[in-house]
């Protein structure tokens, strides 16, 4: 009887952890598919293209980390900067635990990117990483040309597949 109890209250915590995660998250959003291998969520209409003539550095402090509710599991978050706050695309979180890239609120660091290049600026996030410093590291995340680093590793994300991956994020 042990057993079934211990089992039960997993499946609970289990349950509570998932609900808890998706709350997080803010729930699927407006995107196609239902959990169907498509991402949802404000990137639904197709990648954002990483403007390399637009790049330039932001220095500041993590505010919060966003974990995006899509298929590919991504990860933004909020840098606190002088100019004020600002959203920023990392990638896949797993691309990101590969590379030893993790960041905490409160962590002070410096992100290279570019604004999304949309006309409509209709982009996951108010600005798209490239490289990111934190104390004496360096993390790459996409190459000189823009094109994700976890691109044609199997990360991609599901909606971005056939349609732009050299600039995926």
């Amino acid at each position: 009887m042990k057993s079934g109890s211990a089992f039960a209250a997993l499946a609970a915590a289990a349950l509570v952890a998932s609900v808890s995660v998706l709350a997080a998250q803010g729930g699927p959003g407006p995107g196609p598919g239902a959990g169907q291998g498509h991402c949802q969520g404000r990137h639904a209409g197709g990648p954002p293209a990483y403007d390399v003539a637009a790049e330039t550095t932001l220095s500041g402090r993590v505010a919060e980390l966003l974990p995006q509710p899509c298929a590919c599991g991504g990860l933004h978050l909020r840098l606190t900067t002088a100019a004020g706050d600002v959203e920023v695309a990392l990638g896949p979180s797993q691309y990101l635990a590969d590379i030893g890239a993790a960041f905490l609120p409160q962590d002070e660091i410096q992100v290279t990117g570019a604004k999304p290049a949309t006309a409509a600026n209709t982009a996951p996030a108010e600005f798209l990483a490239r490289s990111i410093r934190k104390g004496d590291s360096t993390f790459e995340l996409r190459d000189a040309e823009g094109k994700p680093r976890w691109a044609g590793a199997g990360m991609a994300c599901p909606m971005h597949k056939n349609r732009g991956a050299a600039n995926a994020g």
